[in-house]
């Protein structure tokens, strides 16, 4: 089985599951676990009566997958738990056997044979016959060599993960303390808010991000959430190098998967401050880039090996000097009026 739980519930659950695996090894049992990294879900609280979404929130989960293997020893299966109510039976499957009989069948036990009160038996099937019987509780490790104690925590720990999944109407509908955001929304808010205030660092009063916490849940201008597509696809397309040098590594990451959370505001905040900047020196290699192609592209080369020659100079530069064994040396870059 596959659980979307609450990430704000991974502690907990990690907790009650490793209890529960310590008891599966007492008894001998196979029970394996694995935990999923968080990621954003959304979760639709919708009325009952019209069946209409009345509100969404983003919320990080995370996936929990649990292997068990089947509830059986010395050849038999147990399939069935019944509960023996005062009107009939609770009838819990362990496996896809089902038989109507079982939710009217009496509280007996075909192990010793007595029909005093029992609350709980259990329906076990012989794998080489394909038989079924029921046997009670107290019987059943005699009978087979299954511990109910197992089955009663494996159900117990079953109950617990089904009422602390993300669909389940137990986990409520609330702000929760992982509740996550829109990434590029919040972006473009915290452009909006850069572009109206400047950029105020996170320590000072009316900072951009106290600002972003303030106005989280408000909608920017469609002309802001572009901005913000556009910020996110270039951190998605940059190296985390060039990102790390730019102060953007973790927004990059943030971007990469598309949602964020509160205590990431501050770097948001300075994103678009970060991303202009970088953008700026972008723009001014360029330009460099375009000025050396230009000098390239005119430049001829002029003279020979060996002879002096005498020019006009529009531009000297001196480039570079090092120290010699035969003294000290300095290269010069010379421009010519003729761009030579």
């Amino acid at each position: 089985n596959v659980y979307t739980i609450p990430e704000e519930s991974r502690a907990e659950i990690v907790k009650l599951v490793s209890r529960f695996t310590r008891k599966a090894e007492k008894y001998g049992k196979m029970f394996s676990v694995s935990y999923g990294n968080p990621y954003a879900t959304k979760r639709d609280y919708i009325d009952n009566e019209t069946g209409k979404i009345l509100e969404s929130e983003l919320v990080e989960v995370f996936d929990l997958t649990v292997e068990t293997e089947e509830i059986k020893n010395d050849g038999y299966s147990v399939v069935a738990r019944l509960e023996h109510l005062e009107n009939g039976n609770f009838v819990t499957n362990f496996t896809d056997d089902r038989n109507i009989v079982w939710n009217s069948c009496p509280p007996c036990c075909e192990h010793c044979m007595t029909g005093h009160y029992r609350r709980f038996t259990y329906i076990l099937r012989d794998e080489q016959r394909g038989q079924y019987k029921q046997v009670g509780s107290t019987c059943l490790m005699d009978f087979c060599g299954i511990n109910p104690e197992y089955i009663i925590a494996r159900e117990k720990l079953q109950d617990i993960l089904v009422n602390s999944k993300i669909d389940s109407p137990e986990y409520g509908f609330r702000e929760h303390s992982n509740h996550v955001y829109d990434l590029t929304e919040i972006l473009a808010l915290s452009v909006q808010i850069t572009e109206k205030y400047g950029y105020v660092k996170s320590d000072n009063p009316g900072s951009n991000k106290s600002r972003l916490i303030e106005h989280r849940k408000e909608s920017p201008a469609e002309t802001y959430m572009e901005k913000a597509r556009e910020i996110v696809e270039a951190l998605r397309a940059m190296d985390m190098d060039t990102a790390f040098m730019n102060l953007m590594d973790n927004v990059k990451t943030l971007a990469e998967n598309g949602y964020c959370k509160p205590e990431h505001f501050g770097y948001i905040a300075y994103c678009p401050t970060a991303y202009k900047r970088y953008m700026e020196k972008v723009e001014a290699e360029k330009a460099r880039e375009a000025e050396l192609e230009k000098a390239r592209v005119s430049s001829d080369y002029v003279g020979n090996i060996g002879e002096r020659l005498v020019f006009e100079i529009r531009k000297a530069e001196l480039v570079t000097s090092w120290e010699t064994q035969f003294g000290f040396t300095m290269l010069y870059k010379f421009e010519d009026v003729n761009g030579n």
